[in-house]
């Protein structure tokens, strides 16, 4: 569905304090299940390693990269190999301007500033450091949406609670129309009882507010990674891809309901 005119983006975080939960991994092959319902997406990578970025463009041009939307420098988002999906990429100097979020509070709400003004997009997608600090707090600020992806994995819930938590705190302070938008089982390996037992665990501490779609373990995540492309387009068909695809369509419907 193309727009006609210029409409707000839906803005989307994803987040999580746990590290190795596939935060990354969700946001890119999102973008290609957006992609393939023809809605134009914009990747902001927040995350100065820069996982999101490589996983798009070979190389990262430094002029171009997030840092300069908190230096209030001019960016024009990278295309990238499929016409509905651009980037604003990062890497490590990203990490330069933390010092000045913390100096300078002001800085924080750069981010949300400059989505404003980006309404030539359906969606809009925060990637996020593995860490509640500044970064994470711009785009919380800067987003309409809080997904939370979980993996079956022990110690998977460790750091959950404190993003919820986080997550209430700046929705009453700064952004009151921040919603959440439900948890995301993902790199599932349903052939052990131990990610069986941490997935029952999962459904009873999320209840309602847990995606049906479960996103399985599978080598085809990361080939596609390697290929710079996401499942969507890499292995169409796949298992893997058909639960971005319905992913994509639990969230374009839970926004529907909850906007009303």
């Amino acid at each position: 569905m193309k727009n006609k005119e210029k409409t707000k983006p839906k803005r989307i975080v994803i987040s999580n304090q746990k590290g190795g939960v596939g935060k990354t991994t969700t946001v890119i092959n999102l973008s290609g299940a957006f992609a393939k319902q023809n809605l134009k997406t914009l990747l902001i990578d927040l995350d100065s390693q820069g996982n999101l970025s490589k996983s798009f463009l070979e190389n990262v041009p430094e002029e171009r990269t997030t840092l300069n939307i908190f230096n209030q420098k001019e960016i024009i988002p990278i295309k990238t190999y499929n016409e509905n999906i651009n980037i604003i990429p990062c890497d490590n100097s990203l990490s330069s301007i933390i010092p000045k979020m913390t100096s300078d509070f002001d800085t924080i709400f750069l981010l949300n500033d400059f989505v404003k003004q980006q309404t030539n997009y359906d969606i809009i997608l925060f990637d996020t450091p593995p860490t509640l600090m500044n970064l994470s707090l711009s785009a919380m600020v800067s987003s309409d949406y809080l997904l939370v992806p979980i993996s079956t994995q022990f110690y998977s819930m460790q750091g959950t609670n404190d993003i919820l938590i986080s997550f209430m705190k700046i929705k009453n302070r700064f952004n009151n129309d921040m919603q959440f938008l439900g948890g995301l089982v993902s790199m599932h390996d349903k052939r052990t009882a131990m990610a069986n037992d941490i997935l029952k665990e999962i459904k009873t501490e999320f209840k309602n507010e847990l995606f049906n779609s479960i996103i399985p373990r599978t080598i085809k995540i990361e080939e596609a990674q390697v290929d710079r492309k996401t499942v969507i387009d890499l292995f169409p068909g796949s298992d893997v891809s058909n639960c971005y695809l319905d992913l994509s369509k639990e969230i374009l419907n839970k926004i529907e309901r909850k906007r009303k």
